[in-house]
């Protein structure tokens, strides 16, 4: 599949105009629901609704094995056979024997996941239903990506917000009528479910195409191969979620959780475009016209992210207050390095496609492997001493190692301007630790801290950008 550059410019705006205005909406009523399940359910309940809700959101990435990004390259080649339907079906088969057979293992240690991981010995009932979330939500979120696999925006878009509408709407219902933390995860089964009706019936063409044994074993072992990327920093989030509900209890996680979610607002856009960007870029040839492609968006990608990190650190306090209430104001102290984490992650995804191409998977799951054991290590030493406030700066120092690893890794198969780029990323990190220091001041906290922290985070980026200085010999 050979895209003219034109072309590749007006498909990537009217995808990304799709995904954008689905990804606004989500967002948007994602952040309606936050104040009331945040006021009904308190510090306390509301970091369970966390810990269940990310390990279930956890163990689905995990069950899906990272098989889309093998199986959109396996379409765009079979577009012109017989059977171009066939990668797709055998994707959707993938993911729902995976998921089911993760949910049928794990059922059996819902004691364990609740007493171990969580630190809540009395919250077995809610891990149970927790692992019951995982194959409905796979399954649903499966037979929805084949819409973004066969580049169908507009059905994507609206089979994902007919998905999170019912869930929520579900989850908010059983929280009002006294159901607690309990009712959000049945709220979360039940709208999945309707989605996953629903999504059957806009893919049934490829649910009618049978698959092939050896294409779906290809695709499996393909994923995984990017499985540590997609699963890496999200275990490194929940390693952080039970490191605080075991020092600090559930308020801290509730904390945690808000803080994250003001920060997924930033990558609308930049979510938008990485969606649309995967197929196109997983179609195209290796060459050196993709990789001034890859460039130009590298660039463009990450500059307009790390600005949009900075606005949103600034402005996290007053949003906090105004979101969750007066009783989550410690998620202020997270914010900002949780923001330019979200930049990097979302500008590491251009050089993720790039690896595709170059066949470079175990790349992606080095970098992503290295940065997550990064951050989880940041937070285990920093937390005993600086309690949440070790949380954000933690984040950033391991999104910045992995991008770092993976940038090296992939060089030659992306041209862009690499002096320029991490300039704008050691004055974004720098910023954004100045902007933590004036979050610590307001909020009370010792302001030396961020000075130190400050200090820590401009040296580290400032490595980065030596590690990955210009390359001449690079086109």
């Amino acid at each position: 599949m050979r895209l003219t550059e034109p072309g590749i410019r007006q498909r990537l705006v009217r995808d990304t105009a799709w995904y954008g205005v689905s990804a606004a909406l989500a967002k948007a009523l994602a952040l309606l629901t936050v104040p009331v399940l945040t006021r009904t359910l308190g510090p306390g309940d509301y970091g369970l609704v966390d810990l269940a809700t990310s390990t279930a959101a956890l163990l689905t990435l995990v069950a899906m094995l990272s098989a889309d990004i093998p199986a959109t390259r396996f379409h765009a080649l079979a577009a012109e056979e017989k059977a171009p339907l066939r990668p797709v079906s055998s994707y959707v088969w993938v993911v729902g024997i995976a998921s089911i057979l993760l949910a049928a293992i794990l059922l059996p240690l819902s004691s364990v996941l609740a007493e171990r991981a969580w630190g809540q010995g009395d919250e077995v009932p809610l891990a149970l239903l927790t692992l019951l979330l995982v194959p409905v939500s796979a399954i649903q979120a499966a037979l929805a990506q084949t819409q973004r696999i066969m580049s169908r925006p507009r059905t994507f878009a609206g089979l994902s917000l007919l998905d999170l509408v019912a869930q929520l709407g579900l989850a908010v219902l059983l929280v009002l009528l006294g159901f607690g933390a309990s009712g959000v995860v049945l709220g979360f089964i039940g709208g999945s479910l309707i989605g996953l009706v629903v999504a059957a019936a806009a893919s049934l063409p490829v649910l009618r195409t049978r698959p092939d044994r050896a294409t779906a074993t290809a695709i499996a072992s393909d994923g995984l191969r990017f499985l540590p990327y997609t699963i890496a920093f999200v275990v490194a989030d929940w390693i952080v979620r039970t490191t605080l509900a075991n020092a600090l209890g559930a308020a801290a996680v509730a904390s945690f959780g808000v803080a994250l979610r003001l920060t997924s607002a930033l990558s609308l856009v930049g979510a938008a475009f990485s969606m649309a960007w995967g197929p196109v870029g997983l179609a195209r040839e290796r060459g050196p016209q993709t990789s001034r492609l890859f460039g130009r968006a590298l660039l463009a990608y990450g500059v307009a992210s790390a600005g949009t990190a900075l606005v949103l650190a600034a402005l996290g306090p007053e949003v906090i207050r105004v979101v969750a209430g007066g009783g989550f104001g410690d998620a202020a102290l997270i914010l900002p390095g949780l923001a330019l984490a979200a930049a990097f992650a979302g500008t590491e995804y251009v050089l993720v496609v790039a690896a595709g191409i170059a066949e470079r998977g175990s790349r992606v799951a080095l970098a992503s492997t290295v940065g997550a054991l990064v951050q989880v290590g940041a937070t285990l030493v920093g937390v005993p001493l600086l309690g949440l406030a070790a949380v954000g700066p933690a984040a950033l120092l391991g999104r910045a190692v992995s991008f770092g690893i993976l940038l090296v890794s992939v060089r030659r198969d992306v041209a862009y301007a690499r002096g320029l780029l991490m300039a704008v990323g050691v004055a974004a990190v720098a910023a954004a630790l100045l902007l933590q220091l004036r979050v610590g001041s307001a909020s009370g906290d010792d302001p030396m801290r961020w000075l130190a922290a400050l200090a820590i985070g401009a040296v580290a980026a400032i490595v980065t950008a030596r590690a990955v200085a210009p390359d001449r010999s690079t086109p």
